[in-house]
C-alpha cells in the first residue's frame, strides 16, 4: 500500500511539473519506507542462507555416500535423486541469467538517488546472500 501511495505521489508531482525538491521529497519518503523491509529481508536472507548451508552439507554427505557405496546397495530412489541433481544445472543456469538481470536493474535503481542507494543496496545484498 505504501509503495502505491508513493507511486501516486511521484505521478502527481511529475504531471504537475513539480520541482526537483518535490520529486526528491517523494524519493526520500520511498527510501525511508524501504528501510524496514530491507532490514527484514536482510535478516530473512541470513536465516535462509544458514539453513541452505545445512542442506548443502547433507547433499555433500549423500554424494560422498553414493560415491563410496556400490550401486547394488543403494536404497530405492537414490538413483532417481542423483538424476534429478544432474539435471538441475540447466535450470539453475537459466535462473542465474535472470538473476543477473534483476541485480542490474536494482543497481540502476540504486544509482538513481543517493537516498535510495542504502536501502536498495541492502536489498541487493540480501538477494546475493540468498542465491550464493
Amino acid at each position: 500500500a505504501m509503495m502505491e501511495l508513493l507511486g501516486e505521489d511521484m505521478v502527481r508531482v511529475n504531471r504537475s511539473g513539480g520541482t526537483t525538491s518535490a520529486k526528491l521529497a517523494v524519493i526520500n519518503r520511498l527510501a525511508k519506507a524501504m528501510n524496514g523491509p530491507a532490514d527484514e529481508l536482510e535478516a530473512a536472507a541470513d536465516r535462509f542462507a544458514e539453513r541452505m548451508e545445512a542442506g548443502t552439507a547433507a547433499l555433500r554427505a549423500f554424494l560422498e555416500w553414493a560415491g563410496a557405496t556400490p550401486r547394488a546397495e543403494w536404497p530405492e530412489g537414490a538413483e532417481e535423486l542423483l538424476k534429478d541433481f544432474a539435471e538441475a544445472p540447466g535450470d539453475v543456469q537459466s535462473a542465474a541469467v535472470e538473476y543477473q538481470q534483476v541485480l542490474a536493474l536494482i543497481d540502476m535503481f540504486a544509482a538513481s538517488s543517493r537516498q535510495l542507494r542504502g536501502p536498495v543496496r541492502r536489498v541487493a545484498a540480501s538477494l546475493r546472500t540468498i542465491f550464493r
